[in-house]
């Protein structure tokens, strides 16, 4: 089984900032990720505070979840707290997370079919 988290944009008339991110972090779906064997966390990171994305890989590593996988942006040399619903870019090698050097990782393309040089999924075997 997969488990696919990606924040979408709420609607340009919507004025909240992220209210997907607010229904994650509300209804604490980060909890049970046991019986899945892939998750993936596509842009899902960058809209949540640090708290929140340390309890979540903590739940993670402790679940029986063969694989994870983020974004992580290597070019951002320290993580910035945030307010649940903004964004910005993390990278999951540097504190607060410190997490090792991925099992495989997967360059991103941006919107115009090119690599983006610095945003790489990371997939982690657990």
């Amino acid at each position: 089984y997969i488990l696919f988290f990606m924040i979408r944009r709420p609607p340009r008339s919507t004025r909240k900032e992220s209210s997907a991110a607010s229904d994650v972090y509300k209804r604490q779906i980060y909890n049970d990720f046991d019986n899945f064997d892939f998750i993936l966390m596509r842009d899902f990171f960058i809209h949540l505070p640090i708290p929140l994305i340390k309890k979540i890989l903590i739940n993670l590593k402790n679940s029986n979840c063969r694989y994870f996988a983020f974004n992580n942006y290597e070019n951002v040399d320290a993580n910035k707290e945030i307010s649940t619903g903004q964004h910005r870019k993390i990278n999951l090698l540097k504190e607060p997370f410190n997490l090792g050097i991925p099992f495989y990782k997967i360059q991103e393309i941006n919107n115009e079919h090119n690599p983006d040089q610095d945003n790489f999924i990371y997939i982690y075997k657990n």
